[in-house]
């Protein structure tokens, strides 16, 4: 998305974004685009779903064609140098830094669970991070500016059974102790720990935990109320996915102090965020807590609790799902509850079948 021919609209909405958020704040918020490769889920503007590794549950619910190859390893260098170039191009036009997403199954994700792939960027656990690590030289390559940040998204734990998952124990016999009572795979950080160390001697200093995937395993980073149309069941309660977020975050922070890292899931808890968010932050568990559906529903939220010491409960995120669940149909995003002023329309249109991909 971000290229020569579109880089001076997106410096315009930048600039836009900084100056309205000077107005109504009073400072400039730091500002990273995201280095993102959809893999599976590549259907924007006709384009062909692209594998970098199988994962039959996954490709069955994407409605990946059978006869789909897998990326080249050449391909996926293309892939590589493709980001580092959007990168130079985010440098120039004024990003503080550029996001290398590796989370939720898309295309960088999955290489870090590819042990069934063959050759240089999968099997072994140099091979499957390798996309990770050369990105993030390869943009350090070609901006040495110190100032340019270099954060990630990054799965700790997929939830998805070993040999396809990352971050899950290792099968190497039947035992019941390898799932837990909900029946998900028991996480295991020594690989993201190792890659976090390794994220932390290229210069990463934050890094935005998450867990599991919005396709089929949503419970567990984004933990609801009402899941979206179509996805399976949630086969716990929701404070279980809240709780693990907490505790796997806690886990990586305390391990590599180094690196600023924010949480994931909070939006369940509603009116109780700012408490359990201040007293994880407080007990060493997380620099930052994030807010993804909730800003959405109640962009004012941190505002409210910085100048005024509390939150509006009217305006809460209810975890309905429906952002994902138009979202995914081809609509636009939005709160269809609380902003229905401005999404109403759009949320009318998808309840009567007529957003359709």
């Amino acid at each position: 998305m971000l290229n020569r021919s579109t880089a001076p609209a997106i410096k315009k909405l930048l600039d836009e974004t900084r100056g309205e958020a000077g107005r109504v704040m009073g400072h400039v918020p730091l500002c990273y685009i995201q280095l993102q490769e959809s893999g599976r889920y590549s259907r924007a503007t006709g384009a062909k779903p692209r594998l970098a590794a199988r994962l039959p549950e996954f490709d069955r619910r994407a409605k990946v064609p059978d006869d789909t190859p897998l990326l080249s390893d050449g391909e996926l260098e293309e892939v590589r140098d493709r980001f580092v170039d959007a990168a130079v191009l985010a440098y120039e036009i004024g990003f503080d830094g550029v996001d290398v997403k590796a989370c939720h199954r898309y295309l960088t994700s999955d290489l870090l669970a590819a042990r069934a792939r063959p050759g240089r960027w999968g099997g072994s656990y140099e091979n499957r991070v390798r996309m990770v690590l050369e990105m993030l030289d390869g943009v350090r390559s070609k901006v040495s500016d110190p100032d340019f940040q270099l954060i990630s998204r990054l799965n700790l734990y997929d939830a998805i059974e070993w040999p396809h998952g990352w971050g899950v124990k290792e099968e190497t016999a039947k035992e019941e102790s390898l799932k837990d009572e909900s029946g998900a795979p028991v996480p295991d950080l020594t690989e993201p720990l190792k890659l976090l160390e390794q994220m932390k001697e290229r210069g990463v200093v934050y890094v935005s935990t998450t867990c599991g995937t919005p396709y089929g395993r949503a419970w567990v980073n984004r933990p609801f109320a009402r899941g979206a149309a179509g996805a399976p069941d949630m086969p716990e309660h929701p404070m279980k996915g809240v709780c693990r977020g907490i505790e796997l975050t806690a886990a990586a922070q305390k391990a590599v102090p180094d690196i600023a890292m924010s949480g994931f899931g909070y939006s369940w808890l509603g009116e109780f965020i700012p408490n359990v968010a201040s007293g994880v932050i407080r007990e060493g568990g997380a620099a930052f807590v994030g807010l993804g559906r909730e800003m959405l529903a109640y962009p004012d939220m941190p505002r409210d609790i910085l100048e005024n010491g509390g939150i509006d409960r009217s305006k809460l995120c209810v975890t309905c799902s429906y952002c994902s669940e138009v979202m995914a149909r081809g609509g636009v995003v939005g709160c269809f509850i609380r902003d229905g002023e401005a999404y109403g329309e759009i949320f009318k249109a998808y309840r009567a079948g007529k957003i359709v991909r």
